[in-house]
């Protein structure tokens, strides 16, 4: 009997595959401050306590010179102006014949009398006191932030895949055809 062997053989493809890569490099943001302090000058301008005692001690009669002379001066005119005063009253009185009277002897014997002593209080000046407070004076000088901001980066390096089809192997049919002498089914 004649028989035909088939064998057959598949197709066989090799495939060869680079996986595509992606290498990503980032810089990290950044932010730089830089700042600079608030200030305050402050100046004092110095004030003070002038007290003048000057007052006070004229009244008492403790003077300087000039005051002094001037005060002098000032009671002598004075002086001067009630003895010309007196000796003009004096005057007229003896030059009054009408009265019958000894004008001389009346006025020798007021002279002769003391004068009367008087108490006189007087007041005395305070002295002058003058107070300056002190002064401060603010010059704020405001505070700086500078602020300097760097973004962030994404840098990507993206390498394509590479996928390579070859065949390994091709299609094949191969028939042949034997004699065999015995039919054998199994």
């Amino acid at each position: 009997m004649l028989r035909v062997n088939i064998r057959q053989q598949y197709a066989q493809i090799q495939l060869n595959i680079k996986p595509p890569q992606l290498e990503l490099k980032s810089t990290l943001p950044a932010m730089a401050m830089n700042s600079e302090a608030a200030k305050v000058e402050i100046t004092r301008v110095r004030g003070g306590l002038d007290i003048d005692q000057y007052p006070s001690w004229y009244s008492r009669g403790i003077r300087n010179f000039a005051d002094m002379a001037h005060d002098i001066a000032a009671a002598g005119m004075r002086q001067a102006a009630e003895f010309a005063a007196r000796i003009s009253q004096d005057g007229d009185r003896m030059a009054q014949n009408e009265k019958k009277t000894n004008a001389a002897a009346d006025i020798a014997y007021e002279r002769l009398q003391p004068p009367e002593t008087e108490v006189e209080l007087t007041h005395v000046e305070r002295p002058q006191i003058r107070y300056t407070p002190d002064k401060l004076e603010f010059q704020p000088q405001a505070g700086k932030v500078n602020v300097a901001f760097h973004p962030g980066r994404v840098e990507n390096n993206f390498a394509w895949g590479q996928v390579d089809i070859r065949p390994s192997r091709y299609n094949s049919i191969r028939m042949w055809t034997t004699k065999e002498k015995w039919d054998v089914y199994a």
